[in-house]
């Protein structure tokens, strides 16, 4: 019995430390939107890579768009509108 419980730790020694990574990840992920959220000036992010962009509460209340994931051509569109607009900087 101990041989085979032998034999089956290098497989299950990559699948822990790939859910250990997962479980960060997703941790990091939370933290950024926690701290993202809580930001009180605009702030932006767009990776350029056809992902989603995020957009926090102040800019998207100026834009009309929702906070959080938008798609990148969604917020270049809106901050296209807003500056052109002459709204406030």
């Amino acid at each position: 019995m101990r041989e085979q419980l032998g034999l089956l730790a290098p497989v299950f020694a990559p699948m822990l430390n790939d859910r250990g990574l997962i479980q960060r990840k997703r941790e990091t992920r939370a933290a950024f939107r926690d701290l993202f959220g809580s930001v009180p000036n605009g702030v932006l992010i767009l990776q350029g890579d056809g992902q989603p962009g995020v957009i926090n509460a102040p800019p998207a209340v100026l834009s009309g768009l929702t906070a959080g994931e938008e798609t990148a051509g969604e917020i270049a569109a809106a901050t296209r509108e807003l500056f052109s607009s002459g709204a406030p900087r």
